[in-house]
């Protein structure tokens, strides 16, 4: 036992520490990751269908999720359901909203090429709106980061 911690011991210093990618991502990983975020966010807003579906992985195990004012919730599994209804939704409600929006407080949690982010989002006058917790993973595509899942609380 004793010969084992040696030769760990030896192994661990000659290697060195490891490097700050091993775990975690980039900064430039994080600010692509929020640039995607936003980008969902505000093509949903201005209506814009193709650019909003550009945000996401489109595979059978995508999710949406959020609560409604009223005590309910919506859950959609699958990209062809959410394509769909996004498609509907927008196609019944052309006007693009202008609310304004406010994200802060993003967090992340890198799982090699996903990661797990957590942010705040207030619509309207950010002094007196109530804060929505946003939750996405999200997905490295070839170089690009997607969406895989939206949950809205």
């Amino acid at each position: 036992m004793r010969v084992l911690l040696i030769l760990a011991m030896l192994i661990g210093v000659h290697a060195g520490p490891l490097p700050t990618a091993a775990w975690a991502q980039s900064a430039a990983d994080n600010d692509a990751i929020t640039r995607v975020l936003l980008a969902e966010t505000d093509h949903f807003f201005a209506r814009n269908y193709d650019a909003w579906a550009a945000t996401f992985v489109h595979v059978p195990s995508a999710t949406q999720a959020w609560n409604n004012a009223d005590g309910t919730y919506v859950y959609r599994l699958g990209w062809e359901t959410i394509g769909a209804r996004i498609r509907e939704f927008m196609k019944n409600n052309p006007t693009p909203d202008r609310t304004p929006l406010h994200r802060e407080n993003f967090t992340f949690r890198h799982y090699g090429n996903a990661a797990f982010v957590t942010f705040d989002k207030y619509m309207g006058d950010r002094k007196t709106a109530k804060p929505i917790r946003e939750v996405r993973v999200v997905e490295r595509v070839g170089s690009d980061w997607k969406i895989v899942c939206v949950v809205a609380l």
